[in-house]
């Protein structure tokens, strides 16, 4: 099996799993963690992925962020870091996130869990670390139209404590908040990739919604899900709600269909770390 599948517009789209973590994995019940950062569109891949499975989908629960603070508790009751938990540590944070998912599949009539977490990836580390077996789908999307999805979606002003850190950066630039935010998480979930390259899958939103199909066909069969049975036309095109949208907030934008973002309210120095990450993403041209 590749380790790579080109996209149809060039750049990497999905990074599937080894054939020997495939393996290992468990792949029938193994977790999928769609990880992504707010305003990515994530929730189009979530739902392509689980299209025709066994999937139970859920969207935040708090599983991972709890088992990073459980596991910062341990930390400073062994006396040791988090990343050489104790197995006493491990087992305990196990059997907690166990009952929790016993209870979500239950409900669903699922057997498979698949979470949409917008969390730091250091949570999704911990969870790894808790559930090994555990298969993490890192959603990107192109700076310009994640800009333009997030103002849609707080025309008033940024607000939340994931922005709230770039809006003082940045007083009175939305457009540079914006583009800090999604410079950080990019850089976070690439470093996450890298420590993972066994876990973890690369998705551009972008990719998914062109053709559901092709974007994630090879992922879909690294993580055991079978084939796509396909999204349709309709749902393609239809815009892919986020966490915020889900809460009855604003629906995220479609490139194409608003005013071109002034990306040149960006200053120069950040401009210079989007257009060097969109190239380590495949996308063509500066930002």
């Amino acid at each position: 099996m590749p380790t790579r599948v080109k996209p149809p517009h060039g750049g990497t789209a999905t990074r599937p799993l080894s054939d020997d973590r495939a393996r290992a994995a468990d792949g029938p019940t193994a977790p999928v963690i769609v990880l992504s950062y707010a305003h990515c569109g994530a929730h189009l891949v979530q739902q392509a992925l689980a299209a025709g499975t066994d999937l139970a989908c859920t969207t935040s629960t708090g599983i991972l962020p709890l088992c990073e603070m459980a596991a910062a508790t341990w930390a400073r009751i062994d006396d040791r870091p988090v990343e050489t938990m104790s197995q006493l540590a491990v087992s305990s944070i196990r059997t907690m996130v166990t009952v929790q998912l016993t209870g979500v599949l239950a409900a669903a009539g699922k057997r498979r869990w698949c979470e949409l977490a917008v969390s730091p990836p250091s949570a999704a580390q911990v969870f790894l670390q808790v559930v090994p077996a555990s298969n993490v789908v890192c959603v990107h999307r192109a700076c310009p139209d994640f800009v333009r999805a997030a103002a849609e979606a707080q025309p008033w002003g940024l607000t939340g404590p994931a922005l709230s850190w770039f809006s003082v950066a940045y007083p009175g630039n939305s457009v540079a908040a914006l583009a800090a935010y999604w410079a950080s998480s990019t850089e976070q979930l690439l470093a996450f990739e890298a420590a993972n390259p066994q876990a973890a899958s690369r998705v551009r939103y972008e990719d998914v919604a062109a053709d559901a199909d092709a974007a994630l066909g090879g992922l879909r069969s690294s993580l055991k899900l079978g084939p796509n049975p396909g999204l349709g036309r309709e749902a393609r095109q239809r815009p892919a709600p986020d966490v915020f949208e889900l809460a009855g907030l604003a629906p995220v934008g479609r490139s194409g269909e608003h005013p071109q973002v002034p990306m040149d309210m960006v200053p120069a120095g950040l401009r210079e770390r989007i257009d060097h990450l969109h190239a380590e993403l495949g996308y063509s041209g500066p930002a």
